[in-house]
């Protein structure tokens, strides 16, 4: 119990970091709707200022947080706060003023609850006495997030607020034929135009498809034809 209230005291959650391996900045597609929050991620990383960034899904805020993380070392945290909206929020942020840098994914799912936005108040005043850099990531800017609580709306407004730009059609293309090549494949022209026709426009799934292309491929010693991606992407469909 805790000396103050007599209460049971939050027991802290034991939280794996669960980076993605891809999402490193070497594998961010760079374009000039993403460069701002690119070069903002990678200053946060090497001990810069902290930052929010923001945009719609499939804009890669995901891969940025964690590219930090990776960059950052191990005295770093990564919260997908969207995955984490079910716990009790003390529990899940304690302790976390002694990262070095906290990338606390989707800002936008937890703050219209009013224990999370007043726990994240206190974990932001806290880490602002440690030093550490905080990136956020959400899908409006700090002024338009439903903040239950105006002061948690006020202190995320401190940080510079960085619009990311979505992919369109041919920066998708060139994503997927860029993340290819660093696997070792070969996806020419016509088979990247074929999958992106007839599969999703999320550069996350679309990204989650080639990692199964080149193990069927690998396996069965199979190059990246239309007809083996068409039988990969079938299968894949019927698992989901």
């Amino acid at each position: 119990m805790t000396a103050a209230t007599g209460q049971p005291a939050a027991r802290q959650l034991s939280l794996p970091m669960r980076l993605d391996d891809h999402a490193t900045f070497d594998n961010f597609h760079a374009t000039a709707g993403n460069s701002l929050a690119l070069a903002a991620a990678r200053a946060c990383a090497a001990g810069g200022e902290s930052a929010f960034l923001f945009g719609p899904p499939g804009a890669g805020l995901s891969h940025l947080l964690q590219a930090a993380c990776h960059e950052g070392g191990s005295a770093t945290r990564y919260l997908p706060l969207a995955e984490l909206a079910d716990c009790e929020p003390e529990a899940v942020l304690e302790g976390l003023e002694d990262a070095d840098l906290l990338a606390l994914d989707d800002v936008d799912a937890v703050v219209a609850d009013g224990a999370w936005s007043e726990q994240l108040f206190h974990l932001l005043n806290r880490l602002q006495r440690t030093g550490s850099a905080v990136l956020f990531s959400a899908r409006q800017a700090p002024r338009q997030l439903p903040c239950r609580l105006p002061d948690l709306q006020s202190r995320l407004s401190w940080h510079p607020a960085i619009r990311v730009a979505p992919l369109n059609e041919d920066q998708r293309m060139a994503a997927l034929r860029d993340r290819a090549h660093r696997r070792g494949l070969v996806l020419d022209e016509t088979v990247a135009r074929y999958i992106m026709q007839r599969y999703s426009r999320d550069p996350a799934r679309l990204f989650a498809l080639l990692e199964v292309l080149d193990q069927r491929s690998l396996e069965l010693q199979r190059r990246l034809t239309i007809a083996f991606v068409r039988q990969t992407m079938a299968a894949a469909e019927t698992v989901r």
